[in-house]
């Protein structure tokens, strides 16, 4: 029972009942069966079967702890393939040509809604940058702790539209190294808020990750 309340976590759910209604599998056994498989393609397929608006349904239901203890068992900080997972280290973790300068006179992009962005929330963006490329781990945890939760998540979306995807990917892994799942939780535990940003967070990656996964099957 508790392996399977372990399972279930993974999928933001508190039992494989709920599991069975994300990834839109009616028999249990099947379900089980395809859990337990070493085969990566069969993972794969039961990733790509998620209903991710169903999963955040779902999580906004759990106890904000069962969401931090998604994050200590590693199920929020993602894995990384160097070994720089020092935290707390304050040698740089991006240079200076890693992210595009900012320019106030820029033309302001915009949200997925159509809305331009403001100048707190560009600044707050700026801010994270700066923050993360001087691997300062206290700033950028002062700033989750601070911010209003949907400025940022604006300045989450502000900065995907910015940033290239390499750009993305090398701001993720700083951010991992600076911040991993343990530290998140504390700081979940901390400010329940943050809440509704990591579901965001969480269905938002999981999304791209699938449709990643779709295309290539196509190809």
């Amino acid at each position: 029972e508790d392996d399977e309340v372990e399972l279930a976590r993974n999928f933001g759910c508190g039992n494989l009942e709920e599991v069975m209604q994300v990834v839109q599998i009616s028999e249990r056994s099947q379900l089980i069966k395809m859990l337990s498989s070493t085969d990566p393609d069969i993972m794969h397929a039961l990733i790509r079967r998620i209903d991710t608006n169903k999963m955040v349904e779902i999580m906004a239901e759990r106890p904000v702890e069962d969401i931090a203890q998604m994050m200590e068992a590693g199920d929020w900080d993602g894995s990384t393939d160097d070994n720089h997972a020092e935290t707390g280290s304050r040698e740089p973790l991006l240079g200076s040509n890693d992210m595009e300068p900012f320019d106030p006179q820029e033309d302001p992009p915009t949200l997925e809604n159509g809305e331009e962005v403001d100048d707190e929330i560009r600044r707050l963006g700026q801010q994270y940058v700066s923050l993360i490329a001087a691997g300062d781990a206290a700033g950028v945890k002062h700033l989750f702790l601070t911010a209003p939760i949907d400025n940022l998540w604006e300045m989450t979306l502000d900065l995907e539209q910015r940033e290239s995807e390499a750009q993305q990917k090398e701001m993720d892994k700083a951010f991992e190294r600076l911040i991993p799942g343990k530290e998140f939780a504390k700081m979940l535990r901390q400010r329940k808020e943050l809440r509704g940003y990591c579901q965001k967070l969480m269905k938002r990656q999981l999304d791209k990750k699938i449709a990643g996964m779709r295309s290539g099957k196509e190809r």
